[in-house]
């Protein structure tokens, strides 16, 4: 079974580029759902994702780069992708500069989700597809998820 991205609404945290906070208080039932033993009272590190930035997958692959600090071996698609942010908790493998500890989630703030889905329809699913494929790839060699994406509506500031 596919462990897909957690989703939530918009939150408090605001647009900075990375924030940490508390992801939850409880166990929740994607956890006992799936057969982990995951408490989802932890800190979260969330990364915004400013998607007005990107128009194609060029832009994409540019903006998750400079974003996440990809080393120069990244290329540029969604398998390493994957390989880079499988690894966000393994700082020593240098895949990303943006790190999360064992008991962290990495939140993808998706901003303004609605418009880059519309603009973008496959960048939209491959960021979401590859999210899941990262806590995917996880689970199968018993390791917990570490990617959630949040779904943001356009900023009203």
């Amino acid at each position: 079974m596919a462990l897909a991205g957690m989703m939530a609404r918009k939150s408090e945290f605001g647009a900075e580029t990375a924030r940490q906070g508390k992801c939850g208080s409880e166990k929740g039932p994607l956890a006992r759902g799936a057969g982990i033993p995951y408490d989802f009272a932890m800190r979260c590190k969330i990364v915004s994702l400013p998607t007005r930035q990107i128009s194609d997958w060029s832009s994409f692959h540019d903006l998750l780069r400079d974003i996440f600090g990809f080393p120069r071996c990244y290329g540029r698609s969604m398998n390493a992708w994957i390989d880079c942010l499988a690894s966000v908790d393994a700082p020593e493998r240098g895949l990303s500069t943006i790190t999360v500890g064992r008991d962290e989630m990495l939140v993808l703030r998706v901003e303004d989700a609605t418009d880059f889905k519309t603009r973008c329809p496959d960048q939209y699913a491959a960021l979401l597809e590859g999210s899941a494929a990262v806590n995917y790839r996880r689970a199968e060699t018993g390791d917990r998820p570490v990617i959630a994406v949040m779904l943001s509506a356009p900023s009203t500031e």
